[in-house]
This record gives C-alpha cells, structure tokens and sequence, in this order.
C-alpha cells in the first residue's frame, strides 16, 4: 500500500498447486523492500507443507517459492519470519517428526532463490492446534525463537544466525496454575528477549536477557475484573513495553485494553480500557507507538447494528488521555506526597452523582484495598490511603495504582510506597 494515500498497489493471491488450504502465518521485509510471506500448504501427498514465498517490491510477483516436507510428510508449520541484512530469510515453525511427536523446525533461506542453506529440528514442541512459533532477530542477526514445550512450559532459544546452532535454551514454567501460550516476540535495543503470552488467564510479560537466556523480570497482570484476560500484541519503546488484548469487563463483555510497563524494571506505567457503545466485545490485536509518542491499537468492537466493526485507538503516551467516545480511558489523579511513606492524599474531580468507587491495585492487578471519598474543605473530594491492606496491614514497598471511578468517568494515579 502507499504509505501516503494508502492506495492499494498491488495485491497477490497464492493458491496451491492441489488447492488446498493455504494460510499464511508470518511476514517479514527484506532490506530492498521484498516482502517474505510463511504459512502453510497442504497437498494430497505430504499434508501440511511449510510454505515461504519472496514477492517483489514493485509488483508482488513471486520471486521464489520454497515448500519444505517434514519426515512425517504431515503437519509442518511456518509462523516466525526474520529477513537478514543479506537478504535471506529465517523461517521458525514446527513440524511433526518420523515418531509422531513434534519438533521445533528452523530454516535459513537462500535470498536469492530461496534454497535452504540449513535446516534444524528441535524437540520439544508442543503438539497442539495451536502451532505459533515467534521469531525475532537480535543486533547481531541471530533469531531468538519462542514456542509452547510439550512439558507445558514457555520455551525460547537463541540461533545462530549463520548455522542454525542453539546458542541458548530457555524453559519458562508459570507459578499461575494452567496453560501458558506465547503470543508476541520482540528484542530491545540491548538485544534482550521482550515476551508476551497467556499464563492461566491472565497476561504474562518476561525480559530474558539476550546473552545467556537468564530471565530478567516476570510479571502478570490480572484485569480489573479478575477474570479471562488474553493479550495479543506488544510493541517497545526506549523505555517502555506497551501491550494490548483483551480484559474480562464483566456486564460489557471482553474490553479492549492498553497496558505500559517500565522496560528496564517491568514495573506496571498505566493502563487504559476501552468499552465500545453497546458494551459487547472489542479487543486490540496489535499495538504500535507512533513517532510523535502518541499509542494506537487496533483490533475488533461489536455493535448490536453493525456485528463485528475495524477497531482504531490512539492514545497519548503517559496513559492521560484517550479518544473520545464510550468509556474514554483514564486522566491522571493527583497524588501528595508521592513517593510516600505514611499516606498520600489524592485529590479528586470526578463528576458528582453516582457511586464512588475506588481502590488501590498493585502490579499484578490485585485489589489491595477499596478507599472511602472525604469531601475537603473547599468542596473537592479527597482519597487518604495510608500504605495498608484491606486487613490493615501495612503492604511492601513499590508501585501501586488508585483507581477511583463515578458518573461515568475514571481517573488513575501511580504511586510509589517507600520503606
């Protein structure tokens, strides 16, 4: 598409040579503006064919097509795609072996016809309908590659880029009971791994460190109805993780949502959750941040008159505004003194008529404790939070967030309890 009228330039349809089923699962941009398309194939003979296609700049004519048969000549997936500054192209996936268990499948490409230079088969993998594999390449080209293990963990491996040898593996088992499943790769700008994924109903962010594949911080969040929340996508800053999914609204259904933590330390920034206008379902897919620091999201909202709509988001960077509409997100509340170590005091200007309801929050999107309004002295309403839990003890040190909601408006605050 033209990046400036977003006219359509081209478009290709690939059907297979048996017409079959064919989908694609991964895309990756070569440096001359090639695209690289993986996915899938299916024939009569081999099953499911891992599939990658080069399609010119210009036109999207193919410039190759590589279809690679597993052992099994059956399920063999291609969702991870990474383009090399030469032009190849790393492929992860997955792929059913001769025994009928199933492999983690890595393949460099040749840029120029596409030809396999390498090949590696890693066991381990989970053999499951879901068959996502997430590829993301570090400064120095290796891939880091991430999947579900067969043993219920969270498995991520570092490649070299040049023989597909593992550098590094990395088994991750979430202390939440359930099922983890990654859903989003990134590496930051010190070659760290940035990890998205589903832990037992709730969303799970690790930092693993690019180097030797030590986990570097894990945290989770539960939203704020303590529900069944899945996230979807993840995007980095220079100092920030911005995610985005779903959160369990209750009597509005799945609600789409934002949420921001501090890159270096995964300590939770901001949320921001969005109900469309007849509080049915909407969740976010993909997030990004936007050269100005603004965030947008985009995904899916139902509305009784129109079924399922395009979804577009964009909020300010801090978290303290957000698109108009149904449900806006959060303004900031004011917190004195913060960083605390007693109380701190937040004042208010929320709306007058309807309930108040407020509570505080820590890092994983547990209530801590719900707060009563006071009314000051010159008609504002006031939140006094002296550093204690529901049962009046005093909680640790760090970063909760207040959130304080009525007549249809929300406002939020982080502050910072100290020792």
């Amino acid at each position: 598409m033209d990046d400036e009228a977003g006219e359509v330039l081209w478009s290709k349809h690939y059907t297979g040579t048996e017409d079959h089923h064919e989908t694609a699962y991964g895309l990756a941009v070569g440096p001359g503006g090639d695209a690289y398309v993986v996915g899938r194939t299916t024939t009569a003979s081999h099953g499911e064919d891992v599939l990658a296609l080069r399609l010119a700049a210009a036109d999207g004519e193919i410039v190759w097509l590589q279809q690679v048969d597993g052992p099994a000549h059956d399920a063999d997936w291609a969702s991870g795609a990474v383009a090399t500054a030469s032009g190849d192209l790393l492929v992860g996936g997955v792929s059913l072996d001769a025994a009928g268990t199933v492999d983690f499948l890595a393949l460099r490409l040749a840029a120029a016809d596409g030809r396999v230079l390498w090949q590696k088969r890693l066991p381990g993998a989970l053999n499951a309908p879901s068959r996502d594999v997430w590829l993301a390449p570090t400064g120095t080209g290796d891939p880091i590659m991430s999947g579900r293990g067969d043993d219920g963990t969270i498995v991520l491996m570092r490649l070299a880029a040049a023989d597909g040898d593992t550098l590094w593996t990395t088994r991750y088992d979430s202390p939440v009971p359930g099922w983890e499943e990654p859903r989003a790769l990134r590496v930051d700008g010190e070659d760290n791994a940035v990890l998205l994924a589903v832990s037992g109903g709730d969303w799970l962010t690790l930092r693993v460190g690019g180097d030797l594949g030590t986990i570097l911080w894990e945290e989770f969040y539960d939203g704020p109805g303590g529900g069944w929340d899945r996230p979807a996508g993840l995007a980095l800053t220079d100092e920030a993780v911005l995610l985005c999914g779903f959160v369990d609204g209750g009597a509005s259904a799945w609600d789409a949502a934002v949420v921001a933590r501090d890159l270096a330390s995964g300590a939770f920034l901001w949320e921001l959750i969005w109900d469309g206008a007849d509080a049915l379902s909407d969740e976010l897919a993909a997030v990004a941040a936007g050269p100005d620091g603004d965030v947008y999201g985009v995904g899916y909202s139902y509305a009784w008159a129109t079924d399922m709509d395009l979804l577009a988001l964009r909020w300010r960077e801090d978290g303290t505004a957000a698109p108009g509409g149904p449900a806006a997100g959060a303004r900031a509340l004011p917190a004195w003194p913060n960083p605390f170590r007693d109380r701190t005091t937040l004042r208010l200007d929320l709306p007058r008529g309807g309930r108040l309801a407020a509570a505080v929050y820590d890092l994983r999107g547990r209530l801590v404790r719900r707060l009563d309004g006071t009314r000051a002295a010159d008609g504002g309403d006031l939140l006094v939070w002296d550093g204690t839990d529901a049962a009046g003890r005093p909680v640790p040190a760090g970063l909760y967030l207040v959130r304080a909601r009525a007549g249809g408006e929300e406002r939020l605050a982080r502050v910072l309890r100290l020792r």
